[in-house]
């Protein structure tokens, strides 16, 4: 066991490495930009901010925390994966 956390690249690394999938084939569905979308666009991964709870409101500070889509339930993943293929 691993002892590392968001948002460490190498946690990203880690993971992607497990599940044998590549950067530019993963997708990181999160609601904090700073630990989830940052690391996730970083890396070259897609990303998809969940907007709820308390980190639901606040807009990106710089172009690295933009994700790629947007939802504010996961009725809408599906969706947005789809629209992705």
């Amino acid at each position: 066991m691993v002892e590392m956390y968001k948002p460490n690249m190498r946690y990203f690394e880690l993971v992607l490495d497990e599940l044998g999938v590549v950067e530019s084939e993963a997708v990181m569905v999160g609601d904090r930009m700073d630990c989830d979308m940052v690391p996730a666009r970083t890396l070259g991964m897609k990303t998809i901010r969940y907007r709820v709870g308390r980190h639901k409101d606040p807009p990106p500070r710089v172009p690295v925390e933009v994700p790629d889509a947007e939802i504010a339930s996961m009725t809408e993943l599906p969706g947005v994966l789809a629209g992705w293929e």
